[in-house]
Order: structure tokens, then C-alpha cells, then sequence
């Protein structure tokens, strides 16, 4: 394991309030992003940030649940893995955009998905800082 996935990983289980040890490994994993979005609505961003997302490939969307008003879930592929709902979250506060990246297996049942939800959440992390930067 790299250094900054250690990192990541331990801001992951305090943003839960749980300490890093082994059954941390079935939490989802988070990305924060921030930019600069002057005269930016939040739906906009939102929209933006799918538009990114679909011509990045991988990951692959199956599926759009919802893209609202600084909302957008969706569930994407990977190709030797569970399915991962993804979930973003944008904010707009004093001129700053604040997006959100949850992503976690969408098995019910307790599995590991072999890091999937963290390579996807790698993965999108730099196409919704690009699609924020755009803007």
C-alpha cells in the first residue's frame, strides 16, 4: 500500500469516526474536490461532471439514478468486480465548489469488492476536478 493511499484510507475511517484497522476495509471510498466556480449553478456543475465522466472511459456507467441540483448517483461497471454506485455531491459556497465522491459496492451483503470502489473513486476524482475547473 502506497503512502497516499494510507492517507486516504485514514481520512476515510475519520470521516466515519472509526480508527484504521480491518473492518474498515468495507468502507466506500471518498474523494474531495474543490475549485473555483464563479456564476456556476450547482446543476450545471452536476451535469457537467456526468457529461466528464461519460466520455472518460473506464469506468463504464450502466446506469443513471439521479442528476438533480448538485446531485448526480449513478452505478458503474468494472470489469472483474462488483457494480459501484457512485455518488456526487456538489456545494457551492462564497464562489468555491465543493464536490463529494462516494463510491461502494452495490452487493448488500458483507464483501469485499477488491478495491473496487476505491480505483473507481481514483478514477473519477480527476474527470469532476476537470469538469469543475471548466467552469
Amino acid at each position: 500500500m502506497t503512502t497516499a493511499d494510507t492517507v486516504t484510507a485514514v481520512r476515510t475511517v475519520a470521516h466515519y469516526g472509526l480508527s484504521l484497522k480491518p473492518t474498515a476495509a468495507r468502507l466506500p471510498g471518498i474523494r474531495h474536490v474543490a475549485a473555483d466556480a464563479p456564476g456556476a449553478t450547482a446543476f450545471r456543475l452536476a451535469d457537467s461532471a456526468l457529461h466528464a465522466i461519460r466520455k472518460a472511459q473506464p469506468p463504464v456507467i450502466s446506469e443513471v439514478l439521479e442528476l438533480s441540483h448538485g446531485k448526480v448517483s449513478l452505478i458503474c461497471k468494472t470489469p472483474y468486480g462488483p457494480e459501484i454506485r457512485v455518488s456526487i455531491d456538489i456545494t457551492i459556497t462564497d464562489g468555491k465548489t465543493h464536490a463529494l465522491l462516494t463510491c461502494r459496492s452495490t452487493s448488500n451483503w458483507k464483501r469485499l469488492d477488491d478495491g473496487s470502489s476505491w480505483a473507481i473513486a481514483d478514477a473519477l476524482e480527476r474527470h469532476v476536478q476537470a469538469a469543475l475547473k471548466d467552469h
